[in-house]
């Protein structure tokens, strides 16, 4: 389910974005043949790539110490 890790913390921001933004789209959906499926996709991506974003972070802090 997992695709490449991104490689900066600039990716990981924008695509966390793209998740939260196409998650959005999907919750609007009519037809709800998939909807689960998508949905429980895009949350654990999004959920993935907040704690990717947060060890980029410390990784960061820790360099600028």
């Amino acid at each position: 389910m997992k695709n490449s890790r991104p490689s900066s913390l600039s990716q990981i921001y924008n695509l966390k974005h793209a998740f939260e933004y196409e998650l959005n789209n999907v919750l609007a959906f009519e037809d709800r043949q998939e909807f689960f499926r998508v949905i429980n996709y895009f949350e654990q991506r999004i959920t993935e790539l907040k704690e990717e974003e947060k060890q980029c972070l410390r990784i960061q802090s820790s360099l600028k110490k």
